[in-house]
């Protein structure tokens, strides 16, 4: 793609307007999964506005998936620099657990 057509993308996507897509799942009082809703809307998301992404209001069980789901992908992603770090602490943290427990 050469530099004049990006810049013509570019351009094309800065004049448009944005649209709100109205979900069954819109939360207003969930502010602590938005990081989750934005993974699984662009996992799922194709452009049809009839679209569902399989989450329900207030579906506690599907978010606590999705989120160690995602979180087990950044985690053991081989590019990540400090996953040994992460790894590491987690199961001191576990073996501390299980020693007071």
């Amino acid at each position: 793609m050469s530099h004049n057509e990006t810049r013509s993308k570019g351009e094309a996507v800065d004049g448009m307007k944005p649209v709100v897509v109205k979900m069954s799942w819109r939360s207003t009082t969930n502010v602590d999964d938005c990081g989750v809703y934005v993974m699984r809307h662009m996992e799922t998301f194709k452009g049809d506005p009839k679209w569902g992404c399989g989450l329900k209001k207030n579906d506690v069980g599907t978010l606590d998936k999705l989120r160690l789901s995602y979180c087990a992908t950044l985690v053991f992603f081989k590019g990540n620099a400090v996953s040994k770090v992460i790894i590491d602490r987690a199961q001191e943290f576990a073996k501390q657990k299980l020693e007071t427990a």
